[in-house]
């Protein structure tokens, strides 16, 4: 074989490692030491990070917007424990009504692991409480 065709061929099997790498490489998630956000209390009472089953790949706050993307595992197991957040976060502002500006939209996605988007919950800014969507 010459030179030039070993060159290439281990060009192409670099190139091909490089893609495979980068499309396929590790989820990162977020954790409660990394985000910023203006509500830790609420954070810390729904148990955003406080859950085996589930993940925080996203979170982002905004003056006006908190757009949260929860990943669960174990299928019904993770699914129950979104659910806790929701009913948590439910809970939360009817005890703390005033605790959320009137104007904040709150946005959470959720998928399971396969990346299949399952449901979306927000606030419909009369209550700031989640109405059940799928």
């Amino acid at each position: 074989m010459d030179m030039k065709k070993l060159k290439n061929k281990i060009i192409f099997i670099l190139v091909v490692l490089v893609i495979t790498l980068t499309a396929c490489g590790p989820v990162s998630y977020k954790y409660s030491f990394t985000i910023r956000t203006s509500y830790r209390e609420w954070v810390k009472q729904i148990g955003l990070f406080s859950r085996k089953n589930l993940k925080v790949y996203r979170y982002n706050e905004e003056r006006y917007s908190i757009n949260i993307d929860l990943v669960y595992e174990n299928d019904l197991t993770g699914y129950k424990e979104l659910c806790d957040v929701i009913a948590a976060h439910n809970k939360f502002v009817d005890e703390n009504p005033d605790y959320f500006p009137s104007d904040v939209d709150i946005i959470i996605n959720n998928m399971h692991a396969s990346q299949e988007t399952i449901s979306h919950f927000y606030n419909k800014q009369v209550s700031s409480r989640f109405d059940y969507s799928t």
